[in-house]
């Protein structure tokens, strides 16, 4: 927790923020060198959201880095509010958390989504997903592309959709591969098949997948 009074300058700080910080338990804090922790960029950020509820009122909420007293660099999570009598702004007062372990993998995950948009991109692959028990499905663009559609002109699309583009004598194979991967006689659902076209030729198609998630009783849920 933080609060500031408006009228004395004085800069309260919570046992767990001078931890964050990584000060000793008697630090005094002062507004300029609270903000002086922050990374010049996010310092601006703070300020500017400082500012605005002092001025007009209501709350910020930010995820900014801050380097501590030691010199590790930590995301944290950062929330004030303003309390006024009348116009005049009397106290700031707030929240800060550290999400440094939280934010670290958040941004691995957004990195390494990238690769796999990239290679996806890279190899014209389109991918699927399907909830084997209820029979939700997502297509993604590339996949209406390859039968002539954007993927607009397919929606609302279900297990249904691919059912009905897939060459009846494929689908009957299909069908039976899949079966054969749920059962556990192949390591992988792998097969060929005809999408038709909207211009009215058959396209063939390599499908690959796996299931990424069982039900409690060993039954298929999610496919991908």
């Amino acid at each position: 927790t933080w609060e500031l009074d408006m009228s004395s300058g004085q800069l309260i700080w919570g046992k767990v923020t001078h931890e964050i910080h990584e000060v000793a338990p008697d630090f005094v804090p002062k507004l300029e060198n609270a903000l002086d922790f922050y990374l010049e960029e996010d310092k601006l950020i703070l300020q500017e959201n400082v500012a605005r509820i002092q001025q007009l009122g209501g709350m910020y909420d930010l995820e900014l880095r801050l380097q501590t007293a030691k010199g590790n660099e930590r995301w944290v999570r950062t929330m004030g509010h303003a309390d006024f009598d009348g116009n005049h702004c009397v106290r700031l007062w707030g929240v800060i958390v550290d999400i440094h372990d939280y934010k670290e993998k958040s941004l691995a995950l957004e990195v390494e989504r990238a690769r796999l948009q990239n290679v996806l991109v890279a190899t014209n692959v389109a991918t699927w997903y399907w909830n084997v028990q209820t029979g939700e499905t997502i297509f993604d663009e590339r996949w209406a592309d390859m039968v002539g559609y954007r993927l607009a002109d397919l929606m609302p699309v279900s297990i249904k959709t691919w059912e009905s583009f897939c060459h009846p004598d494929d689908l009957r194979i299909a069908q039976q591969k899949l079966e054969d991967y749920f059962s556990g006689k192949t390591d992988i659902y792998e097969t060929e098949f005809r999408l038709k076209h909207k211009a009215g030729h058959w396209v063939w198609v390599r499908d690959v997948g796996s299931v990424i998630e069982w039900t409690a009783d060993a039954k298929p849920l999610a496919m991908y």
